[in-house]
Formats: structure tokens, C-alpha cells, sequence
């Protein structure tokens, strides 16, 4: 768009020239309020990324305490089992002891109380 004044050919070419800069103005006003807008979405995307990553990190916490309860009770559990196998053993060899001193004393006495014939 070109508006010329006739008289002066000198302000023709100013108006021509703040014509010019009006435009440049507003394709950068135009990219800056784009630019802005991109920014917003960009925020928004990052706030949603945060809340996603919290979320997951309370998640992940949960499960780490969670293990770390479990390795304490599976830590607890495998030793009452050794525990256990070793009482086991304790019961055992004492079973067989009193059974073979049950034998020794008690065989004896038996077999002067039933006579064979």
C-alpha cells in the first residue's frame, strides 16, 4: 500500500518508509505473541511433566520402603529358619541319645525280668 502526497515526493517516500515499519512491527508483534503462546503451552507441559514425575517418585518411594520392609522381614525369616534348623538338629540328637541311653539302662533290666526259656 503505497500512499503518495503529490506536492512533496520527499514525505511519499516517508510514509512509504513508516508504512514499511508498521508492518515489520506487526508480523514481530505477530511471531513475539506467537512465540508467547508457545511458551505458555511449554509451561503447561512442564508443570504436567512435574506433577507425572512426583507422582512417580512418591511411587517409587512407596516400593522402596516397601522392599526395604520386605528385606527386613525376609532377613528376619531366614534367620528364625536357621534358627529353627538348628533346634531341629538339637531335638534330633537329643531324641537319639535318650534312645540309645533308654537301650543301655533299660535293656539290661529287661532281660533279667523276662527269661527266656
Amino acid at each position: 500500500m503505497c500512499i503518495r502526497d503529490r506536492n512533496k515526493e520527499g514525505q511519499s517516500v516517508g510514509i512509504d518508509i513508516l508504512i514499511s515499519e508498521r508492518d515489520s512491527l506487526q508480523r514481530s508483534n505477530a511471531q513475539a505473541a506467537e512465540s508467547i503462546s508457545k511458551g505458555h503451552e511449554i509451561l503447561g507441559s512442564l508443570k504436567a511433566q512435574k506433577d507425572a514425575l512426583n507422582r512417580i517418585k512418591r511411587r517409587v518411594k512407596n516400593i522402596l520402603d516397601e522392599l526395604g520392609l520386605s528385606n527386613t522381614l525376609t532377613t528376619l525369616i531366614s534367620k528364625r529358619s536357621r534358627h529353627d534348623t538348628i533346634l531341629l538338629l538339637i531335638l534330633f540328637i537329643s531324641t537319639v541319645v535318650l534312645i540309645f541311653l533308654l537301650y543301655y539302662f533299660v535293656s539290661p533290666w529287661l532281660k533279667s525280668k523276662v527269661r527266656i526259656r
